[in-house]
């Protein structure tokens, strides 16, 4: 199974590249403040850029392992991840750690996980799911979709 080209959108490819880069540019540009080098800052700053850059490339790597995937399946596994990301949601309520005065977090040593940052991409799957078989386009679907969107925001 090699990468579906048929389905690549290099219009939405590109935009997203040009926003990362953006994003990367901006955090270089305040990554050599002199006037906040004494206090540290400037520290903080290019662990900022760095980790970033981290993320930009863990991204692209994720993008081109889910794009490896099709369609189909990633309509059969909306629902289900859809429940294990409501079900994490509260978890945490009960579990979690509290950092900042918010309960949000699960902590494993140092490293920390936000469940909500899973149930964002899950919910639009779910939502994809949900929208793709609806029929007619009324309220009723409107409220399905409502409902489904909700239950995640109400537990975050």
């Amino acid at each position: 199974m090699g990468l579906r080209w048929r389905e690549f959108d290099l219009a939405n490819f590109l935009a997203t590249l040009v926003l990362m880069g953006t994003g990367a540019l901006f955090l270089w540009s305040v990554s050599e403040r002199p006037d906040l080098a004494g206090a540290g800052a400037e520290y903080a700053y290019r662990d900022t850029l760095s980790g970033q850059l981290k993320w930009i490339v863990a991204g692209l790597c994720t993008y081109t392992v889910a794009l490896r995937i099709p369609s189909a399946r990633w309509s059969s596994l909306a629902y289900p991840a859809y429940a294990a990301a409501v079900a994490v949601l509260a978890a945490v309520l009960v579990m979690g750690s509290t950092l900042n005065g918010a309960r949000r977090w699960f902590s494993f040593g140092s490293l920390t996980v936000q469940p909500s940052e899973f149930a964002k991409p899950v919910l639009v799957l779910a939502l994809a799911r949900l929208l793709m078989f609806a029929r007619g386009g009324g309220g009723k679907d409107l409220a399905r979709a409502f409902a489904l969107a909700g239950l995640p925001i109400v537990l975050i």
